[in-house]
């Protein structure tokens, strides 16, 4: 059955689960990214690149779809607008991968051998942030046609923790990676440390939105 003949079989929430299933495969590519950059892969970055602006476009489609359609809809399972504020945190997450994809094309960067272990727990981390809120979403997707409750609600408030906990887990890495990129801030050029700067921010919105996501899917469970 299509995304738009579903629209008025399934549940909302399970459009949503549809759109974040796009947002995880978009997540999973940044973690090729990364280990294609420390292999010095530059083709591979850029067909990387492509695959994740495909994958970003596909869950776009997604979005719109079901912006178009469910704002015609009055039966709702959770509030419209708190609805449409989840979609567009999932959206951007998409986002933010996309974003990495360009970054990582506008040069060659080069990993300081310091940082790379650092480096890859970190990207480690913020994508098992994504993929967590799969998790999430789908005992939502459950919850939603039990009015939220029964004893799944326990399971997603603790996945909620473990999201928060990487997240924390995330910013810890991040710190140590930008010591030693300040550290080498004098033999680096200023494209190439803004460019280190501006990745690792955009890499640390993953599980920034993540559990920004996660929140907000407790605030209904409360």
């Amino acid at each position: 059955m299509s995304t738009i003949s579903r629209l008025f079989f399934t549940s909302p929430v399970s459009l949503l689960c549809d759109h974040y299933n796009k947002v995880v495969e978009c997540a999973l590519k940044v973690s090729d990214l990364f280990t294609a950059l420390s292999e010095g892969d530059f083709e591979k970055i850029l067909k990387l690149k492509i695959e994740i602006s495909e994958l970003e476009n596909a869950a776009d489609k997604i979005k719109n779809k079901i912006r178009n359609e469910f704002i015609k809809r009055r039966l709702f399972s959770i509030d419209k607008n708190t609805f449409f504020e989840i979609l567009s945190i999932q959206d951007g997450i998409a986002d933010k991968c996309e974003d990495l994809g360009v970054l990582l094309n506008l040069r060659k960067l080069t990993i300081i051998p310091e940082m790379k272990e650092n480096l890859n727990l970190m990207v480690e981390k913020n994508v098992e942030c994504v993929q967590i809120g799969q998790k999430i979403l789908k005992y939502f997707e459950e919850l939603s046609i039990t009015s939220f409750g029964g004893k799944d609600v326990e399971v997603v408030k603790e996945l909620i923790e473990d999201v928060a906990f990487k997240e924390h887990e995330a910013d810890e890495f991040q710190s140590e990676v930008l010591k030693v990129l300040f550290k080498s801030e004098d033999d680096l050029k200023y494209t190439e440390f803004f460019l280190w700067v501006q990745t690792l921010k955009t890499l640390s919105d993953l599980s920034n939105y993540s559990e920004k996501l996660a929140n907000r899917i407790r605030m209904i469970l409360e």
